[in-house]
């Protein structure tokens, strides 16, 4: 701040303050956002996998297999 030649004061530092508490609420926030996409994504790329394999084995392994 002194190298721009500004006083510091209380109420500049205070809302400093603020300021960061607010970016770092939207950061956390984002930062959730993202990781509840990520755990759905999963689970849903789970589930298409598991589906794959249940095909492929009915598939192989399947009632009319023997025919």
């Amino acid at each position: 701040m002194k190298t721009m030649n500004l006083k510091i004061v209380p109420n500049s530092y205070e809302i400093c303050l603020e300021i960061d508490e607010q970016r770092i609420k939207l950061t956390e926030s984002s930062l959730f956002d993202r990781i509840k996409e990520a755990r759905i994504a999963s689970r849903l790329s789970g589930k298409e996998m598991q589906e794959q394999d249940d095909n492929l084995e009915s598939q192989l392994y399947g009632g009319d297999i023997a025919d």
